[in-house]
């Protein structure tokens, strides 16, 4: 595969807070995010770890830490393990993200890889109470994000597949567009995709018997300081 990459200016300062790609927060840099996003904390040269006090899926916070991998000229990985808990501590969501970025000037393109497991805790009444665990979802999206900058400025075009969601495949797909703006320590992106398929009934409530094609906003709202 050709990457027809421009070669423009380099990328200024520092763009760790931005999500689905391989950059890794400064120690001491932290970036802050509403609460159903996520909020982190740079700890060493090659490692930050995070905290989603809402997941939306799960239902409860989710914690994990990111660390780089290695660098090799323009290219960059680093993986993301992390924990998700319902509140009601039912619901234990497990995932590990991988993130392959290349950059040349001003643009960067990212590979997103992303398993995640879901597992329920089911609790028996009898005689004793019994609890006992089992796969509530397999999901398996894989996206790729191209972003291009201007100083403070970032325009992103991302696509994300689920290669596998409950045991189905290629059952669904986004394309989603963005306007990412760096406001001082602000940053803002603004955006608008559509999802084209069968989602699961844990991305969308219900079950989709037809093609679903519906368009949704794409908002992204996070304070970087360190």
């Amino acid at each position: 595969m050709t990457l027809l990459l421009l070669v423009s200016a380099a990328w200024a300062d520092s763009w760790g807070g931005l999500r689905q790609t391989a950059e890794i927060l400064e120690p001491r840099e932290f970036v802050v995010r509403l609460p159903t996003g996520r909020s982190a904390l740079g700890v060493g040269p090659s490692t930050e770890v995070f905290l989603t006090p809402f997941d939306m899926i799960v239902g409860g916070p989710r914690l994990g830490v990111e660390q780089a991998v290695g660098q090799w000229g323009p290219l960059s990985w680093s993986l993301a393990p992390s924990l998700a808990q319902k509140l009601s501590l039912r619901r234990t969501g497990l995932r590990l993200e991988s993130f392959l970025s290349i950059e040349q000037g001003a643009d960067r393109l990212s590979l997103v890889v992303a398993p995640d497991l879901n597992l329920m805790r089911r609790v028996t009444l009898s005689e004793e109470a019994s609890s006992a665990w089992s796969l509530d979802r397999t999901h398996l999206p894989v996206s790729l994000v191209y972003d291009h900058q201007w100083t403070d400025t970032i325009v992103r075009v991302a696509g994300k597949v689920g290669v596998i969601d409950e045991d189905r495949a290629f059952s669904h797909g986004t394309l989603s567009a963005s306007w990412i703006q760096r406001l001082g320590r602000l940053h803002v992106e603004l955006g608008a995709g559509v999802l084209v398929g069968r989602p699961s009934e844990q991305t969308f409530l219900g079950t989709y018997e037809r093609l679903l094609v519906t368009a949704y906003p794409r908002l992204d709202l996070w304070w970087q300081g360190g």
